[in-house]
């Protein structure tokens, strides 16, 4: 069987130092898979698909957030609620409403069973950690809907959805392209981190510290992408 894992790539993962440099850590783990992939006669089709995705995360680094600082910042939000005993609540842009609270559990073994019990303490490392997927998720979420409500009301029935993924029939492609197009830059037009920021407030009844309210305006300093090029974009989706 194939070593799935290369030597430089299992000594970095064995260093909880090294191993926390997770830029690092993922684009070797890219680079085992395309070696995997390659080697493998019943795998090799997938060996584009792999240079692409290598070659999309570095893009991805370099023009939307070169400093992850959009994860630290949203991993903030969540750390300060969580000082504070509260989870994380939202709405999207399309109106729709999501709760993240973690919980810490703990532990019972009566009889050689483990049973696992919630308690009403917030969770501040799963917090944390949870908080970037699950936000980046429901903007994406969003986005669908609102493709999907535009393009009924232009008349399509049929479509079919795989998370961020759209299909249409053949002849409905340049409309489904157009489409996307549009709901994502106006999505994205509009204040979305202001937003968000503003709703953790509003579930507050004190008044919140600079510290408890992590500020965001050097956020935005570095991310100069233009987000009318999307419209322009051959690859965007579809």
């Amino acid at each position: 069987m194939e070593q799935r894992l290369s030597e430089e790539t299992g000594q970095f993962m064995a260093d909880p130092v090294a191993k926390a440099d997770t830029k690092r850590l993922n684009k070797l783990l890219i680079q085992d898979a395309f070696r995997v992939e390659v080697r493998n006669p019943q795998g090799r089709r997938w060996s584009c698909c792999w240079y692409l995705a290598g070659k999309l995360e570095e893009c991805i680094a370099k023009v939307v957030d070169p400093e992850a600082k959009l994860k630290d910042w949203l991993r903030s939000v969540a750390s300060a609620q969580a000082g504070k005993n509260k989870g994380v609540s939202w709405i999207s842009p399309s109106g729709f409403p999501v709760s993240q609270e973690a919980v810490v559990m703990t532990k019972h073994s009566p009889a050689g069973m483990t049973i696992r019990k919630r308690t009403t303490k917030i969770h501040k490392a799963k917090q944390q950690r949870k908080i970037v997927a699950n936000f980046i998720h429901s903007l994406d979420a969003a986005h669908l809907m609102r493709t999907i409500d535009t393009l009924r009301a232009q008349g399509l029935g049929d479509f079919g959805v795989i998370h961020d993924g759209y299909s249409v029939h053949a002849c409905h492609v340049e409309v489904l392209q157009r489409v996307l197009r549009e709901e994502f830059v106006e999505m994205y037009s509009k204040p979305v981190l202001e937003e968000f920021l503003k709703q953790q407030r509003v579930q507050d009844s004190a008044p919140q510290s600079t510290k408890d309210c992590p500020k965001f305006a050097t956020l935005l300093e570095t991310m100069s992408f233009n987000i009318l090029d999307v419209k322009r974009s051959l690859y965007f989706f579809c």
